[in-house]
């Protein structure tokens, strides 16, 4: 049985296919911030799926995708009510605080 430990987007290796596309990926140069043909194209499938135009900020962990988003929500002398089992409040190491 697989592992499924949902804690964090970090507990486990990378799947052969990320790997595998990384790899295929790390080939010649690339523009930086976003500027890049795969950012491109992320942006055209997500505009597709979503069918607007959307724009996508890709970051490294699941983590850090929501401490940025609550950040967008929540002012920094906010607060963010949530169940006291809520993934921000058991996994998230205090990342939703910064």
């Amino acid at each position: 049985m697989p592992n499924r430990n949902f804690t964090s987007d970090n507990v486990a290796p990378a799947a052969a296919a990320i790997l595998a596309a990384v790899n295929e990926a790390n080939t010649g140069f690339a523009r930086s911030y976003g500027a890049d043909e795969f950012s491109a194209r992320l942006q055209a499938v997500a505009s597709a799926v979503f069918e607007k135009d959307v724009t996508i900020f890709p970051v490294s962990t699941g983590t850090a995708a929501n401490a940025l988003a609550l950040a967008q929500l929540v002012p920094p002398f906010g607060a963010v009510y949530c169940h006291p089992n809520a993934h921000i409040v058991t996994d998230e190491c205090g990342a939703p605080e910064m």
